[in-house]
């Protein structure tokens, strides 16, 4: 009775509601309504197809890069090509952008996505053209994922191809510009339009030399777009090239980029050839002269003497092997790997900052913080039979792929120092780097290959006190791989106090006398 109580007493508010609403809306406004209903409805189902096509685009964007991306490859393989690195970013800097906006809210909750801009593009474009002149790497080769014999784990489309040929065509080399461009109007697929490439095409070739080449490509590319207006490049560019023929072009090309970098290609090229010469062969042998065990004369050497390559007498380079252990380097690794910022360099005011003459990445490992770090400068002591107390903390470096120390000496030209100047450098390998890396001293002709566990000493002044400059060396490109090194500068302070007692300027330090 209760229930049918409640249910009739319902029924009737219902009634009453009903009809105060049909009261106050009359039918106009309930017109309005039902056509408010139905916009809704419109909307609902418009949204769902919208996201509908946001999913399709989605799921077909994640097949592509599936297919493109090898899962299965650690971030070190990866990392180790500089291919791979161009595919990365451009796919970060070009396409993944359109997906971030669709798909915002997958990754509200995740860490803060770190977004390259044209900035890393550009590095990472100038580390491959780096590498390409360095090592002469031939331009059909890299279009098709090679270096050196190792394949690419990504596919080069034609957009790479064609931001290759635009960075050389910036640096004003356009020569390069015109093979990639080659190249890249072979692979021709639908990531380039074919207007952007006749416009580069025909600026490069002109500034090549080629005449026909660019007045071909100028007519086709105004039969394709009659009312082409200019986009890569000013109209002042293009009136440079209708003003005068292309040989001439060249030719001026040349001369302004000899009258900017004259002295300073010649060394590079230098610098370059010496590189090439060590990738991929061991050290030449002429510089091998012998190996030894060393102890000087120490009780508790004699029973663990180092094991000493020498590469030259006069001035000294010296190679110890096995001067750290695996456990010892991963240690290093460990405490370093947290602290590395961007290397920098001394100015002549005694200030560092960074450099583009180096890339890499340095920490400086404290004594007294670690008692693996405390050993390896103890040994570092008994290898070089010098002095660590004076000596600078020790530098721990990481060069990634296209990473290199261009050519300098390690000694400072400052004696007011209380510890006196850098007299002499020991560089510990701290991993194998598949190509490239070595380090090379440019006016003796000689290259050292990084060999994991080894180190590498040479004193930077004469016995004089003043500087040796054909210690001048630096380390080449790494063109594969990730290249570690530990290194320790020693100061003058307790060492050799015969420093200041020769006069022949020329007199070099002579070792293992005893």
């Amino acid at each position: 009775m209760k229930t049918i109580t409640f249910l009739v007493t319902t029924s009737l508010i219902l009634l009453i509601y009903l009809e105060l609403v049909v009261m106050d809306h009359p039918h106009k406004v309930l017109t309005t309504l039902f056509g408010t209903e139905q916009r809704i409805l419109n909307e609902l189902q418009r949204y769902i197809k919208q996201q509908e096509r946001h999913v399709q685009f989605l799921e077909r964007r994640l097949r592509e890069v599936s297919e493109t991306v090898p899962r299965q490859l650690n971030k070190e393989q990866y990392l180790r090509h500089p291919v791979n690195n161009l595919v990365l970013i451009r796919r970060l800097v070009f396409e993944w952008p359109s997906v971030a906006r669709i798909g915002a809210n997958l990754w509200r909750s995740s860490p803060k996505i770190y977004w390259p801009g044209k900035k890393e593009l550009r590095q990472c474009l100038r580390t491959l053209i780096r590498l390409q002149r360095t090592y002469k790497l031939k331009t059909k080769h890299l279009a098709q994922g090679l270096v050196k014999g190792d394949q690419a784990d990504v596919n080069v489309t034609g957009i790479d191809l064609l931001l290759i040929a635009v960075d050389y065509s910036i640096i004003q080399d356009s020569k390069m510009a015109y093979e990639w461009l080659d190249e890249a109007i072979a692979k021709f697929d639908d990531s380039i339009s074919s207007i952007t490439l006749l416009e580069l095409y025909v600026i490069s070739s002109c500034f090549s030399g080629d005449s026909q080449g660019s007045v071909s490509a100028l007519i086709t590319l105004l039969e394709e777009a009659p009312l082409y207006e200019p986009s890569l490049f000013d109209l002042e560019t293009w009136q440079i090239i209708t003003g005068t023929d292309c040989p001439t072009h060249k030719k001026a090309m040349e001369n302004y980029r000899w009258m900017l970098n004259g002295d300073k290609d010649k060394k590079v090229g230098k610098f370059n050839s010496m590189c090439r010469v060590a990738t991929g062969s061991s050290l030449q042998p002429q510089h091998v002269l012998t190996c030894r065990y060393v102890h000087y004369n120490k009780t508790w050497l004699r029973l663990s003497p180092f094991r000493v390559e020498e590469f030259q007498l006069d001035p000294l380079v010296l190679l110890f092997h096995d001067f750290i252990s695996d456990a010892e380097i991963n240690e290093v690794h460990r405490r370093a790997s947290p602290e590395l910022e961007t290397s920098e360099v001394l100015t002549d005011d005694g200030f560092s900052k960074p450099s583009k003459r180096r890339s890499s990445e340095t920490a400086i490992l404290i004594s007294g913080e670690s008692s693996v770090v405390d050993r390896i400068t103890r040994r570092m002591a008994d290898v070089t039979n010098l002095d660590t107390s004076t000596a600078e903390e020790a530098h721990v470096t990481r060069y990634g792929l296209g990473g290199e120390n261009w050519p300098h000496v390690d000694f400072l030209d400052q004696h007011n120092i209380l510890a006196g100047d850098r007299i002499a450098t020991l560089m510990v390998y701290l991993s194998e780097v598949e190509r490239g890396g070595h380090t090379v001293f440019q006016n003796w002709g000689l290259s050292v290959p990084p060999q994991k566990g080894a180190a590498l000493f040479w004193f930077n002044l004469h016995r004089n006190g003043t500087g040796d400059s054909s210690t001048e060396h630096a380390g080449c490109p790494v063109l594969s791989g990730t290249k570690w090194v530990l290194n320790k500068w020693f100061h003058e302070l307790n060492n050799d106090p015969t420093t200041y007692c020769v006069d022949d300027q020329k007199s070099t330090f002579k070792y293992f006398s005893s």
